[in-house]
C-alpha cells in the first residue's frame, strides 16, 4: 500500500480532536449512547485523536498512550 493510501486508511476523512481530553469526552458520550467504539489514538498523519478500529501498536502509539487509553476506558 502506498503512503497515500495508508493515511486515506488511518486518518481519511475521519474525526481529529484536537486534545486527548477532547477525544476522551467524545468517546465517553459514545459510550453511554451505547454506541461501539473501541479506542482512541493518536495520528501520526494528522497529529489529532481519532476514534474507533485500531491496532494501537500499528498507529504508532507510545506504551504511556495506550495506558492512558486502558485508564479512559475504565
Amino acid at each position: 500500500m502506498s503512503r497515500g493510501e495508508w493515511r486515506e486508511t488511518e486518518c481519511g476523512k475521519k474525526q481529529a480532536y484536537t486534545s486527548w481530553a477532547e477525544a476522551n469526552r467524545v468517546l465517553r458520550a459514545m459510550l453511554r449512547r451505547g454506541q461501539r467504539a473501541l479506542g482512541m489514538y493518536r495520528c501520526r498523519w494528522c497529529r489529532g485523536w481519532h476514534i474507533g478500529h485500531q491496532v494501537l501498536r500499528d498507529k504508532g502509539v507510545r506504551r504511556d498512550e495506550r495506558a492512558r487509553n486502558r485508564r479512559a476506558m475504565d
